[in-house]
């Protein structure tokens, strides 16, 4: 049987995610947009042309998935058309794409081979016998972008969602092959993302709410900007630029990386929702990272370390001291968190949560226990409900003694607490 001392536990609805020092709840957020300039999505192309197809056909993959492969017959070869017909294959999860790849239709195509680092491994190792599973797609052409823009573009029609890297909108057949011709044959294959002005027509198309970026290539006139941040006093700044700079090779590059790596800014990543998972050194291991991607050699650093129990605990009692901030009715305050016992299990070492919470005239104890728990150590009596938690860190919630009727009502509506102990 569980024991714990005279403290009540509750759960955590809103959820801290502050890796690399951003935080995050599980309410509703606008969230960022970011799409691929015409430019990047050619750099990144292996074969840009223009054409028709002139065979299509369809074959049922595992599930949903729907293989649609083509034979695109090229009228202009921008950049790596390797014959007068060249075949390609779109992965989707229904059987739509076919009706848009109709062969009356002129289109520039923007394909690249597929590429699935885990797939491939299993591939090459013979795992995957039956060719319906991703081995089908093992070094075929496929579009570059299969989301917005979609990199199979039909010419007949006015442009949607098509922008170019000096944030203009292309609105029409000659604008989209000049950008395409023009950057066909440039050496850069790497982009980066570039954040879209307020003003800008773009902005306007793609805003919901939240930051739009567009991705653009990695030109070398952005490399003095990565190297400013690098200097920032914003470790966020410091690490952005971190993890960017090998994208501008040269001896200031390396000797800027180098400096980083003695950066001591420590980023929080969590398991759960009060669980630190490690902390890491946020800005040095992009440093190392990127000096990796340049060939560079690289001391042997500590890039992350394991937190300490009294670091665990502090931000236990803050995430819940936040959450039940939120959670309790008007008149009642936590008077106390604390840690109950501890087990240890299969991905980590899991605490109890014991808090007290009071209206100034009566007080109320919970108990707050890891879904890991064993049933068996459960208390007999008291079961208030269980959160499910969101992907991890579920608990199930006990009264010590009695919770006043509107107290329970309203924990159970904020926490969304459920009768089952599944």
């Amino acid at each position: 049987m569980l024991k714990v001392p005279s403290y009540h536990v509750a759960c955590l609805l809103n959820v801290a995610l502050l890796c690399f020092g951003f935080a995050a709840t599980n309410a509703s957020v606008a969230e960022n947009v970011s799409i691929s300039s015409v430019e990047s999505l050619t750099c990144a192309s292996e074969v840009v042309a223009v054409g028709h197809i002139v065979k299509i056909s369809t074959s049922k993959g595992p599930g949903s998935v729907v293989y649609t492969d083509c034979v695109f017959d090229v009228s202009e070869d921008i950049e790596g058309a390797p014959s007068k017909e060249i075949s390609f294959c779109c992965r989707d999860l229904s059987d739509d794409r076919a009706a848009s790849l109709a062969p009356d239709k002129e289109l520039l195509v923007m394909l690249s081979r597929w590429k699935d680092h885990y797939t491939d491994s299993q591939v090459a190792s013979g795992a995957f016998a039956d060719p319906y599973y991703e081995a089908r797609m093992h070094n075929l052409l496929v579009p570059t972008s299969n989301q917005i823009p979609f990199s199979i573009i039909d010419l007949s029609k006015p442009l949607k969602n098509l922008y170019a890297s000096d944030l203009s909108i292309l609105k029409d057949r000659s604008e989209l092959l000049r950008v395409c011709r023009a950057w066909a044959k440039s050496p850069i294959s790497v982009s980066l993302d570039r954040e879209v002005p307020f003003d800008s027509p773009i902005h306007g198309e793609l805003w919901g709410g939240s930051a739009v970026y567009l991705v653009v290539p990695a030109e070398d006139k952005y490399r003095e900007q990565y190297l400013a941040l690098a200097r920032s006093k914003k470790s966020y700044e410091r690490q952005n630029a971190a993890a960017e700079l090998w994208k501008f090779p040269g001896q200031e590059t390396e000797k800027v990386l180098r400096d980083l790596l003695s950066d001591s800014t420590e980023n929080v990543w969590l398991y759960s929702n009060d669980t630190i998972s490690k902390i890491e050194f946020g800005v040095r291991a992009a440093a190392y990272r990127s000096l990796q991607k340049l060939g560079e050699p690289v001391p042997q650093i500590e890039l992350e370390r394991k937190p300490t129990a009294a670091e665990e605990s502090q931000y236990r009692h803050e995430a819940w001291q936040k959450s039940f901030k939120e959670a309790l009715p008007e008149g009642w305050t936590t008077t106390m968190i604390a840690d109950g016992e501890s087990m240890d299990n299969w991905d980590g070492r899991k605490t109890v949560v014991l808090v007290t919470c009071s209206n100034g005239s009566s007080q109320c104890r919970l108990i707050l226990i890891p879904r890991e728990w064993s049933k068996a150590k459960l208390p007999n009596a008291g079961y208030a409900g269980m959160w499910e938690g969101d992907s991890q860190g579920g608990r199930y919630f006990y009264v010590e003694g009695d919770i006043p009727k509107d107290l329970k009502a309203r924990l159970t509506q904020y926490f969304g607490l459920v009768a089952s102990k599944s």
